[in-house]
């Protein structure tokens, strides 16, 4: 299947909500208010819900989310290890609708944390530093990659015979006979500010923000706020320099109309040639199968 294959529903504007459902992975990227009447019957299906961190905008929607979606074993809510505010959701929740809330799993994770999804995929957790003050041993924002995984024998095993394959399995195991490769798929980043490229690994199809339209209004609301957001031109250059197949910006700021954000990704796109496609989630929009949608540019 191709990465642009993924039907993939989302609404992001900063300061307001975020959400990101990807159908076939049943997955949802945090949980923003709204979040259940965007997806409506479809909210049903997810099983894994990934979230950044416990700003209101991305968490708002859980109660309604769990209420109507919540069941013994499901959905499986992943959250920073170090946020309290997770851990008091899951115990209000819990109180407040036993009978659905009280049921579902919620997972700390931190930063190298793997979590299985589907049968070869995989959700790589990825550091992040949107809120300013935060002590390096603690974590409380995260990113992901979503990640193919595929077993194979070990190459140094590669032509024994049988018979010594399972004389190995059985002394120390079938993992020492099997070597795992990955492929990164898909990034989201979450709220960030502009990192370098590397530190979203090697996706095919990158979700990043980019709230402000430049970088400068970008690092003025860094030095006077406790978190801190990207600028769309660095944004670009970071992706340029990733070289992703796809890439969907999010989280703009409402200040911003929807036609100076486009005519903006369109300038900034042209004066670097990017040569893959973007998406844009223009404020108070719910986009829709967004990849199978006319990009703003290529």
């Amino acid at each position: 299947m191709s990465i642009f294959d993924l039907q993939i529903t989302l609404y992001s504007t900063a300061l307001y909500a975020t959400w990101i459902f990807i159908d076939q992975w049943k997955l949802l990227f945090d949980a923003g208010d709204g979040v259940t009447a965007g997806l409506l019957h479809k909210s049903r299906k997810v099983q894994t819900v990934a979230l950044t961190h416990a700003d209101r905008d991305h968490l708002a929607g859980l109660l309604q989310f769990l209420q109507l979606n919540g069941r013994p074993g499901a959905p499986r809510l992943l959250y920073p290890r170090d946020s309290n505010s997770f851990r008091s959701l899951a115990a209000f929740t819990a109180q407040f609708d036993p009978t659905t809330s009280a049921g579902v799993v919620w997972q700390a994770v931190a930063p190298g944390d793997v979590i299985p999804l589907q049968k070869q995929l995989q959700l790589l957790v990825r550091p992040s530093l949107h809120w300013r003050d935060v002590p390096p041993e603690q974590v409380k924002v995260v990113a992901y990659t979503v990640q193919h995984a595929a077993s194979s024998l070990r190459p140094e095993l590669q032509g024994l015979p049988q018979a010594e394959l399972d004389a190995i399995r059985l002394r120390d195991g079938r993992d020492s006979l099997m070597t795992t490769r990955t492929h990164d798929l898909l990034t989201f980043s979450g709220d960030t500010p502009l990192m370098p490229a590397d530190a979203w690994g090697q996706p095919q199809l990158l979700i990043h923000e980019a709230t402000f339209l430049d970088d400068e209004t970008a690092a003025d609301a860094a030095a006077t706020r406790y978190n801190r957001h990207s600028g769309l031109p660095g944004v670009l250059d970071m992706a340029l320099a990733l070289a992703p197949q796809g890439l969907i910006l999010t989280h703009f700021s409402l200040r911003y109309p929807p036609e100076e954000i486009v005519a903006t990704i369109q300038r900034e796109a042209q004066q670097r040639q990017l040569p893959f496609p973007v998406w844009a989630v223009l404020p108070g929009e719910i986009q829709r199968d967004i990849l199978h949608t006319p990009p703003v540019w290529g």
